[in-house]
């Protein structure tokens, strides 16, 4: 129910008063309370953005704030977007990578198994691989991945089987080639595809029974990883 004006103004004499008065009070409290009401629309309850002088203190935007950006020399140095720093990941779903070992053989030893390491970049798009961590690539966005490798051995005798299998952080042997002692090279490739979580890490993992250690082969059999997300 509403309230009437008499009630508002205390009593109905001081309401007679005012009316006679011409009401210069009413109107300026009526019209400071209007005044009010606009301004809170306008500033939409930021609490403590100031926008009557043009200048905005401390502005809620999503709940994030941006905290560093240049954009006169084109490069966005560090910026918070709701969910934290932008990195590959926010700006493209393209993340595919293929790395070699080309300077030199790496060892496998006899009964264990061996991670292969990489030295040469083909293609590196989204950051997988870092030369600091040379024998893995680590995904950077979680999404549907294929990735496989490959690595051959010499013609080397002693045991029966040499094999190659993909592993992950996330779910250990994840696929597996076993090929049988030849005369020749015995080359080994192994591919699969999987989900991966961010902060997963895929490696190519070689064993041998030969009883003594053996050089991985060279030429076109030379150890390699590639991966690329599909989805």
């Amino acid at each position: 129910m509403a309230v009437t004006r008499p009630l508002k103004e205390g009593s109905t004499t001081t309401y007679q008063a005012k009316v006679a008065a011409g009401f210069p009070d009413i109107l300026a409290s009526e019209v400071d309370a209007d005044l009010d009401t606009i301004y809170a629309a306008w500033n939409g309850n930021v609490g403590t953005a100031n926008l009557i002088d043009g200048a905005v203190t401390t502005a809620k935007l999503a709940d994030s704030a941006v905290t560093s950006v240049k954009i006169a020399d084109g490069a966005i140095a560090t910026v918070d977007l709701a969910a934290g720093a932008v990195t590959w990941p926010k700006l493209s779903l393209q993340t595919y990578a293929r790395v070699f070992r080309g300077s030199s053989q790496q060892s496998i030893a006899s009964g264990a198994s061996t991670v292969l390491s990489y030295d040469t970049i083909n293609v590196n798009v989204g950051g997988l691989y870092s030369a600091g961590t040379p024998d893995r690539f680590t995904i950077q966005q979680a999404g549907l991945y294929v990735f496989g490798g490959g690595f051959g051995f010499p013609p080397t005798g002693g045991g029966a089987s040499r094999t190659a299998y993909l592993s992950t952080t996330g779910g250990g042997t994840v696929a597996v080639q076993t090929g049988a002692i030849a005369p020749n090279v015995v080359n080994l490739t192994v591919a699969t595809l999987m989900s991966l979580s961010a902060g997963e890490v895929v490696q190519l993992n070689a064993v041998q029974d030969s009883g003594a250690a053996i050089l991985t082969a060279t030429g076109t059999a030379l150890p390699h990883l590639w991966i690329a997300r599909v989805a």
